[in-house]
């Protein structure tokens, strides 16, 4: 990896950060709340990791990985029916 990469000084912010993050997340007393946080984190000082080495000239793998496609939102789980228990007199 070239040493003049532009983003090297971003990066050299970005990957601490994700470690805070991750840690702070571990410590979450509210289970709900850590395991959203961890799930949101997952895989991404991987996928940081290889941005990076492509920005600096690393080749681009030949088949896809699912760690390197864009992540889906999540679907939006919808109800179908009357939002009233029942009709009124």
């Amino acid at each position: 990896m070239p040493a003049n990469n532009a983003f090297d000084r971003d990066f050299g912010y970005l990957m601490p950060f994700l470690d805070k993050l991750e840690a702070h997340a571990r410590g979450l007393s509210d289970a709900a709340a850590r395991d959203e946080l961890l799930g949101l984190l997952s895989g991404e000082k991987e996928r940081f990791t290889r941005i990076r080495g492509l920005l600096g000239g690393a080749a681009p793998t030949s088949t896809s990985s699912p760690a390197a496609q864009p992540m889906q939102p999540a679907k939006p789980a919808f109800t179908v029916g009357n939002l009233t228990s029942r009709k009124r007199p």
